[in-house]
């Protein structure tokens, strides 16, 4: 059964150093926020993150404790099962309604589990309903 529904992400960056995610993730885990899924990476020295968390407010409370700008974004979630072919059929259904992906990025699945995926494009509720259908 397909599962795709809008959701929130956080995005921020901080100068890139050395267990800047170690402690970003410690600090949300001491406030009991668990990092749903994370695609952070650095580019001219800054360390550029967008997360999906189990409570946004609160790791934006963190975040911004630690003098982190954080925005929050609508992205659509999307539960895809693990199989060979499974991102074709997915990114199939949204080109031929003339969704366009702006960016991606999500966690791995298993043989039992469905692989959680982010992301955003020009028109999120479009890409929800093709993907629903």
């Amino acid at each position: 059964m397909p599962n795709a529904r809008l959701g929130r992400e956080l995005s921020f960056s901080a100068p890139d150093k050395v267990g800047l995610l170690n402690g970003i993730s410690t600090e949300l885990a001491n406030a009991g926020v668990n990092v749903v899924t994370v695609c952070a990476y650095s580019m001219e020295g800054n360390a550029n993150f967008m997360m999906v968390t189990s409570d946004n407010a609160k790791a934006t409370e963190v975040l911004k404790a630690k003098e982190h700008e954080v925005k929050e974004n609508e992205v659509v979630l999307y539960d895809l099962e693990n199989k060979v072919g499974a991102i074709a059929g997915m990114t199939k259904k949204l080109a031929d309604a003339e969704v366009n992906m702006d960016y991606f990025y999500g966690t791995t699945g298993t043989p039992e589990a469905a692989a959680l995926l982010v992301f955003s494009s020009n028109n999120n509720a479009k890409a929800v309903e093709v993907l629903n259908a």
